[in-house]
């Protein structure tokens, strides 16, 4: 990791944050002569208001470096992050009786995902990415050496062992079957089948951490519940800014179905899932 543009970005968004708030305030006053500070009307419109810093921002940090390569990945982690959680929950669909989250605002792809998802996700991106920068991680600390593990870049043990794993998932649900409508679903939600379909996840990291740096199970922390927090707040500061809430959860989820804590071993995958994207355009 050398591009320091996705710590930057994160240094520039709350200021970009700030005086973007005090314009909207100011625009409505003049427009409506009353202070409104939040909860404004909802529509398209005012949605990417409310997301314009994310964009502001990036714009700020492309001049910074007199570089296109923040818009190019921002762009890049759009378009993955959108089908990364497409994927990811028609995956979970295909095994639980309901959805692990419901879109209710522009959906796509069966409610799996949005079309205004494109920007969040572009900045999640970004946000893991600055993670990697903070940290810093050297991934030189296995518990257990072997060659095999760690001559050979992450996303190729990760990426064969959660294709090998998934597959395995889906045969053992299929065998485990309890119900007639579609025979390979769990019936309800518990530890051991959320573990079992988590399998994919789990197995390679932990290879990972074992035998190819221990960092790799630190990061795993960091990405899931970094994540964990910054979806939560997103999602709040919508509902704040524009009275909308644009997802919910089916599972074991507080503040009125918000979020959920069975989302952050997804989480910390989509932060691999985005450093896998990153690597592998760097060598374009």
């Amino acid at each position: 990791m050398s591009n320091r543009f996705f710590l930057d970005y994160f240094f520039i968004l709350p200021l970009v944050d700030l005086l973007w708030w005090v314009f909207i305030i100011l625009i409505y006053f003049f427009k409506h002569r009353r202070l409104k500070f939040y909860q404004y009307v909802f529509s398209i419109r005012n949605y990417y208001l409310a997301v314009a810093p994310l964009l502001i921002s990036l714009l700020v940090v492309s001049i910074m470096y007199h570089s296109l390569k923040p818009l190019f990945f921002f762009s890049l982690f759009a378009v993955a992050g959108v089908f990364g959680e497409s994927i990811f929950s028609f995956w979970w669909d295909c095994l639980f009786d309901k959805r692990f989250w419901v879109y209710g605002v522009k959906p796509i792809f069966h409610s799996y995902s949005s079309l205004l998802n494109f920007v969040p996700w572009g900045a999640g991106g970004m946000l893991y990415l600055a993670i990697l920068e903070v940290l810093g991680m050297k991934f030189l600390n296995p518990l257990y050496h072997v060659s095999f593990f760690s001559d050979k870049p992450f996303y190729v043990i990760f990426s064969l062992g959660f294709i090998s794993i998934l597959i395995f998932t889906f045969v053992f649900a299929y065998l485990a079957r309890r119900r007639k409508k579609w025979g390979f679903e769990f019936r309800k939600v518990n530890i051991a089948n959320y573990l079992t379909f988590c399998l994919p996840i789990t197995i390679p990291l932990l290879t990972l951490s074992i035998f190819s740096a221990i960092d790799y199970f630190y990061l795993t922390v960091f990405f899931g519940f970094i994540a964990f927090i910054f979806e939560y707040l997103f999602g709040k500061f919508l509902v704040f800014f524009i009275s909308k809430k644009f997802w919910y959860y089916t599972y074991f989820t507080f503040d009125r179905k918000h979020s959920t804590v069975l989302i952050i071993l997804p989480a910390a995958a989509g932060g691999f899932l985005f450093w896998t994207v990153y690597l592998l355009a760097e060598k374009l």
